[in-house]
């Protein structure tokens, strides 16, 4: 199971890398709409989502408009063991490089505690049509979303869906899915 993951990542990666750069934006933008037309956007209070790098759908614009329309924000920081906690930011400014290249709160955010009234958007290298998620492998996200009793939003370009992705027992699927 783990060389087709392996085989999967790689094919998604090769996907999101050959998307010219209208493409993608024009993707990213569908998404964005998407995601703030939910009901469930609407209605939650924080915004749980990761920080966008390199080809990942962007995050950047669906963050600053949160923080805009006055929702409270948490992304996450990588720990040892591989845990993931969340920590709210008011600003891009309160990041730092951290884990794996990416921007994580710096030290002095405050942790997210309460995730009642949340959403959860969730990155995926792909997605299968019963919201099974194919992430980078590290489990971050998996042990997080186990305690996690909010709605949680996988996001994805369409062209990476499939049928029936491989699971095993520790992974974590999505409430809802966004695609362009």
């Amino acid at each position: 199971m783990q060389e087709l993951k392996k085989r999967l990542r790689k094919k998604a990666e090769n996907y999101r890398k050959s998307l010219e750069k209208s493409d993608k934006l024009s993707k990213d933008e569908t998404i964005f709409k998407k995601i703030i037309a939910l009901k469930e956007y609407k209605e939650a209070k924080t915004l749980l989502c990761y920080v966008s790098v390199r080809n990942e759908i962007d995050t950047k614009k669906l963050i600053e408009y949160s923080l805009k329309i006055g929702k409270k924000v948490a992304v996450p920081k990588c720990f040892e063991n591989r845990q993931m906690k969340f920590f709210y930011i008011s600003s891009f400014d309160e990041l730092e490089t951290g884990s794996f290249g990416i921007l994580e709160p710096k030290f002095t955010a405050d942790l997210c505690k309460e995730f009642d009234n949340s959403l959860c958007i969730i990155p995926a290298l792909m997605v299968d049509k019963s919201f099974n998620r194919l992430g980078y492998g590290g489990g971050y996200y998996d042990r997080f979303l186990k305690g996690f009793n909010s709605v949680k939003c996988v996001v994805c370009y369409k062209d990476n869906l499939i049928d029936e992705l491989p699971r095993d027992e520790f992974d974590v699927k999505a409430d809802l899915l966004i695609t362009d």
